[in-house]
């Protein structure tokens, strides 16, 4: 399996057999390259123009927007609802956290999460292999708040999402208080991983925005 993350929350995963599943596709005015990806099935977090342009996308991806478990060629999908702020949706609406599994993996796609989860939240989620989460802050969760839903979800891989970055106008916050929680921090282009690859204590994966090439 391969994970590309694109900047804000938008990630592709590749699997074993080719299949492409995109997450929260963004569209213009993020300040990343709309990158136009071929996929065969797209992920929407919520209605918010950085997270649901599946109409830049090519192919004639299937679209999973909803709450409840779905399985398409093979993959599962599994939408929890969730809120996009700490005032249970009243200030920027609900948000749909997916687990996706694939390959033998289980990733967890947390969207635009706003709040530490509960334990009955987690407990729809785990097992979780891959844990990509934003933790920016301003909308949605900061480091501490991430920090303290990957110590619910004890992922052995984690990928932050949804921070600033040298083309991003959005005005997020950094990743550096997430990320200096953790002893194991590595970085690149795309993470490749398999069953047998993942790692026993937990490591960060900080992927190179590829919306700004």
């Amino acid at each position: 399996m391969k994970i590309s993350w694109y900047g804000q929350a938008m990630t592709l995963i590749e699997t074993l057999e080719g299949l492409r599943i995109v997450s929260d596709p963004y569209g213009e005015g993020t300040g990343y390259k709309v990158p136009g990806l071929r996929a065969d099935m797209v992920s929407v977090s919520h209605d918010h123009f950085d997270h649901n342009a599946v109409e830049t996308l090519k192919g004639s991806p299937v679209l999973i927007n909803k709450e409840g478990d779905r399985e398409i060629s093979g993959v599962s999908f599994r939408g929890v609802s969730s809120f996009h702020d700490t005032e249970k949706g009243a200030a920027r609406g609900l948000n749909l956290i997916f687990r996706i599994k694939a390959d033998n993996i289980t990733i967890v796609h947390m969207g635009d999460i706003g709040h530490v989860i509960d334990s009955d939240t987690a407990s729809l989620l785990r097992p979780c292999d891959i844990l990509i989460l934003p933790v920016g802050g301003i909308y949605t969760v900061d480091g501490d708040g991430a920090f303290a839903i990957v110590e619910k979800l004890r992922p052995s891989i984690i990928i932050p999402v949804h921070y600033n970055t040298p083309k991003n106008i959005l005005g997020l916050g950094a990743a550096d208080n997430f990320i200096e929680k953790f002893m194991d921090v590595r970085s690149g282009d795309e993470l490749v991983v398999d069953r047998k690859s993942l790692p026993k204590m937990p490591v960060v994966y900080q992927l190179n925005p590829l919306g700004e090439r």
